[in-house]
């Protein structure tokens, strides 16, 4: 297990860099879910990461997980976000909102779109799908 700090004659200690431009937004209900979620146990870092996202292309997830030295950190209402440092220069900054499907997580700086088009997994060209909200 990796800790974050500066301790750095810990064995465990793996410097991370804190990053200084990027801002993450929590709004109020994403906050009280994770406050919920850990209640009673130790905080552990949540990191920010490129899912796939078929029809709509790329999207950002949640996940816990340890940074490790390629990573950037922020801290948010006693909250640790990590991700990669590529990352963090793709996408800038992000707001973690709280919806009826789970967490939403928007770049400041729009993804690349890498999805939908002819034959893609809407059912390409003049199949309806995109348009109906059915893919």
């Amino acid at each position: 297990m990796l800790f974050l700090g500066d301790d750095s004659s810990s064995p465990f200690f793996v410097p991370v860099i804190k990053a200084e431009h990027m801002q993450i937004i929590l709004s109020e209900e994403a906050r009280r879910e994770m406050e919920n979620y850990f209640e009673g146990q130790e905080r552990t870092p949540i990191r920010i990461y490129l899912m796939p996202g078929g029809c709509h292309g790329a999207r950002l997830g949640l996940a816990m997980d340890t940074p490790d030295e390629n990573d950037v950190t922020c801290e948010v209402d006693g909250f640790t976000f990590c991700l990669t440092s590529h990352l963090e220069e793709m996408i800038g900054g992000a707001s973690i909102e709280l919806t009826q499907f789970g967490f939403l997580v928007t770049p400041e700086k729009p993804l690349p779109y890498q999805g939908g088009g002819c034959g893609s997994c809407c059912g390409g060209c003049g199949s309806g799908s995109c348009e109906s909200g059915t893919d």
